[in-house]
C-alpha cells in the first residue's frame, strides 16, 4: 500500500515540473483541515504539552496488580509494561545525551526541564505523522477521492504538522534561552538542543521514507 503512496507522490513530482509554482501551492500547500484527514480538531495544535514533565513519574506502575485476569490478559498487560518502561529508558536516554556537556548543576537542571519537554513533543509529533499515515491508507483503500487528491491533501497536512511542531519547538527554546541567560548562563546547551531537534526531524523523515519504499 505504501509503495501506491510512493508512486502517487512521484507521479505528483512530475505533473509539478510542468506546472510550477501555483501547482505546488495547490499541491502540497493546501488549505487542509482536520475534516479533510479524519483526525480531532486539535490535531495541529499541542494543548496538552508541559514544561518538565516528569519522565520517570509513571502512574501505571503504582497500581497494584490484578489477580483475576486470565492468562491472555496478563500477558497483553506485561507487553504493554514492558513497551511502556522501554520507551521511558528511550525517553530518559535522549534526556541525557542533551544535558551531559552542562558545566554546572544550574545549567544541568534548566537543560533537563527543558529537555524533557523537547521528548515529549517529539513523541507527540511522532504519533501524528503516524496517524496521518494510517489515515491516507484508508483513503486510498475506500477509493472515495484520487490518488493524486489523496498525495495531495496528507502531503498539505504534513507540511501543516511540521509548521506546527516548528512553532512550538522554538517558542521553548526561546523560554529556555532566556532562563539560561537569567541565570548568567550561556546558550550553550539551547543551541546543542536545536542541532539535536533538526538532526531527529531529519532521521525520522529518511526513516519513513526508507519503511515506504520497502513496503
Amino acid at each position: 500500500m505504501r509503495k501506491k503512496v510512493i508512486i502517487v507522490i512521484v507521479s505528483v513530482l512530475v505533473v509539478l515540473g510542468g506546472v510550477g509554482f501555483f501547482a505546488y501551492k495547490h499541491l502540497f500547500d493546501r488549505n487542509i483541515t482536520t475534516a479533510d484527514i479524519h483526525t480531532p480538531e486539535d490535531f495541529f495544535e499541542f494543548p496538552n504539552l508541559v514544561i518538565d514533565p516528569g519522565l520517570n513519574n509513571n502512574p501505571s506502575d503504582t497500581n497494584p496488580p490484578a489477580t483475576d485476569k486470565t492468562t491472555t490478559e496478563k500477558e497483553t498487560n506485561d507487553v504493554s509494561k514492558s513497551a511502556t518502561k522501554t520507551k521511558e529508558t528511550k525517553d530518559n536516554k535522549q534526556v541525557n545525551d542533551l544535558i551531559k556537556d552542562a558545566s554546572s548543576d544550574k545549567e544541568a537542571d534548566i537543560a533537563k526541564k527543558y529537555a524533557s519537554t523537547f521528548v515529549q513533543l517529539e513523541n507527540m509529533a511522532v504519533s501524528k505523522l503516524d496517524l496521518l499515515m494510517n489515515n491516507a491508507k484508508q483513503d486510498l483503500t475506500s477509493k472515495e477521492k484520487t490518488k493524486v487528491d489523496i498525495a495531495s491533501i496528507y502531503m498539505s497536512a504534513a507540511k501543516k504538522l511540521e509548521k506546527s511542531v516548528n512553532g512550538v519547538f522554538y517558542e521553548i527554546l526561546d523560554k529556555m534561552k532566556k532562563e539560561l541567560s537569567d541565570a548568567g548562563l550561556s546558550s550553550k546547551m539551547a543551541d546543542q538542543a536545536e542541532k539535536s531537534y533538526k538532526n531527529t526531524i531529519s532521521k525520522k523523515k529518511d526513516e519513513m521514507m526508507d519503511k515506504a519504499l520497502k513496503s
